[in-house]
């Protein structure tokens, strides 16, 4: 009697198409800026350098995506969005059945400091550049730092307060300042003003020749109300820590902001 063997191969692509939904894996997150609002319409691509698998999703309204049906594996996130310098991660380990949970932060492209970099009019750029705890945590110890006589503004009416120093207050007031434009609840009794904008940068740097590490912080803010009504300027305060975190030196004070106002 002779037996006869029958191989039947089945494609790979159609063992994966029968594989149980539970067995996949999902990656979803949200995209913030700077400042922690939300980005819509990034473009979040994932890609796995095993397979060569690439999913494209764009951000929604709240900056939310959402990526579904992946093979388990190490995956690499790229997000871009004009106006902003392009996020990679690799290695997101994406497991059978499990939701890889991310946030997504995206910094500002170009010179932070430059007012025309804000597309809305209106409204206030914060970044704070932070590549470790350390540095945040000096950010953190900067904007805490008080101002000479424990005052960072003087006032010249309620129209205008200009800043003799900078620090977590001085940001505070301008951010809500430029909200309070946008909503329009002017105050003020001159005419509508057509514009308030502000940006704030605070970056480290570490000089390791004095041992020492080095904050700026720079805001930069303007209004306009016409020909003949308005008001810029610009102000710097550098703050230099010690190894232990302690403060040392401080520069700008002595300073002020320096612009005009008409």
């Amino acid at each position: 009697m002779r037996w006869f063997f029958v191989f039947v191969l089945i494609p790979s692509f159609l063992v994966a198409a029968v594989r149980p939904r539970s067995q996949s894996a999902s990656v979803s997150g949200v995209v913030v800026d700077p400042a922690g609002a939300s980005v819509p319409g990034t473009v979040v691509m994932i890609s796995a350098g095993s397979s060569g698998e690439i999913r494209n999703v764009v951000s929604g309204s709240k900056g939310e995506f959402v990526v579904t049906g992946l093979e388990p594996g190490d995956y690499t996130v790229t997000a871009k969005k004009p106006g902003f310098l392009t996020f990679q991660k690799e290695g997101i380990k994406a497991r059978a059945g499990k939701t890889v949970v991310l946030k997504i932060r995206l910094e500002i492209s170009g010179v932070p400091s430059r007012l025309k970099k804000i597309k809305n009019p209106f409204g206030m750029g914060i970044e704070r550049k932070a590549r470790s705890k350390i540095e945040r945590e000096l950010i953190d110890k900067a904007e805490q730092v008080p101002c000479p006589d424990g005052e960072w503004t003087k006032e010249n009416g309620e129209a205008v307060r200009w800043p003799r120093c900078l620090n977590g207050e001085a940001v505070r007031y301008y951010a809500d300042l430029t909200s309070r434009y946008e909503r329009g609840d002017f105050p003020f009794t001159y005419p509508r003003l057509r514009s308030g904008r502000a940006y704030y940068y605070a970056g480290v740097k570490r000089d390791h020749a004095k041992k020492r590490w080095r904050v700026e912080m720079v805001l930069e803010y303007s209004d306009d109300c016409g020909n003949m009504c308005g008001t810029f300027f610009q102000i710097i305060r550098t703050i230099y820590f010690d190894y232990d975190l302690r403060v040392i030196e401080i520069e700008g004070d002595e300073e002020g902001a320096h612009g005009g106002i008409s």
